[in-house]
Formats: C-alpha cells, structure tokens, sequence
C-alpha cells in the first residue's frame, strides 16, 4: 500500500507517470500510430484501475451538470479492462 501524501503530490506522482508513460509509449519500435495510442490509452486506465505498482488507484465519477453538482458512481477498477473488451 502507498504512503498517504498531499493531494498536490498524489497528482503529480500521477502526471509524472503519465508523461513517463506518453515518452516510452512514443519510443515503442515496430508499433504503429494507433498501437502506441491504445498502448498508453491502457496503461492510463489501468493508472487509474490500481493496477500499478507504483500507484493507488483512483476513482473516477461523472459529475453531473445539474443545479445540485450531482456526483455519480465510481467508474474505476475495470477500465483498463474493459478498453480491452470494446
């Protein structure tokens, strides 16, 4: 399990590895446009699912555009895999 930290250093832990990601994803040889596309596409959804070793997971909830700011359910810890199923 990680650490608890800041709210500023959870984003940042998780923008580095997206930015991280996006440079190995681009030096991916043999890969074609649309595979390294999918490639870092998974790998930010399973970010978000937990399923790094490096990351907790996250939720992810629609916020609806009404007078209340309704929230709606968490639709994290499949992503990655579902992407997959589409």
């Amino acid at each position: 399990m990680t650490e608890k930290r800041s709210t500023e250093e959870y984003r940042d832990e998780f923008i580095d590895h997206v930015k991280y990601m996006v440079v190995h994803w681009n030096e991916m040889p043999n890969k074609s446009v649309k595979e390294k596309l999918e490639g870092l596409a998974f790998t930010i959804l399973s970010a978000i699912d937990g399923r790094t070793t490096t990351l907790p997971a996250y939720k992810l909830m629609p916020v609806i555009s009404d007078s209340e700011g309704t929230v709606g359910d968490d639709i994290a810890g499949r992503l990655h895999d579902l992407l997959l199923m589409k």
